[in-house]
């Protein structure tokens, strides 16, 4: 593989741990390409500040413990702003979910 990549690819590629390696790298969509959605960046970003953490107690710059807990919000996380249209829409939705619950049925 690294003989497909560039040296600047194939450096950063090393540079990923194991888990974020295997995701580039064994998960793929049906045509071919990377299933980019699929790699947890909020584990690799945790995993990252651990690692400089580590090196700055290592320093002795750093005294504190690092504790994290990873979310995915998958797209929901990653869309734009809503338009006036989509937040009318979500609303009116909801107006009649709430008001269904209410009407009895005879």
């Amino acid at each position: 593989m690294n003989k497909k990549l560039s040296s600047w690819a194939a450096t950063t590629f090393l540079s990923f741990p194991e888990f974020t390696k295997e995701q580039f790298v064994l998960d793929r969509e049906w045509h071919g390409k990377l299933k980019l959605a699929r790699v947890e960046t909020e584990r690799l970003i945790s995993y990252l500040v651990g690692v400089e953490l580590a090196k700055r107690k290592a320093q002795k710059k750093y005294k504190g413990t690092l504790g994290t807990m990873n979310n995915y919000f998958g797209y929901e996380g990653r869309g734009s702003i809503p338009s006036i249209f989509d937040a009318n829409l979500a609303h009116n939705y909801g107006f009649i979910a709430g008001v269904s619950c209410l009407m009895k049925e005879d």
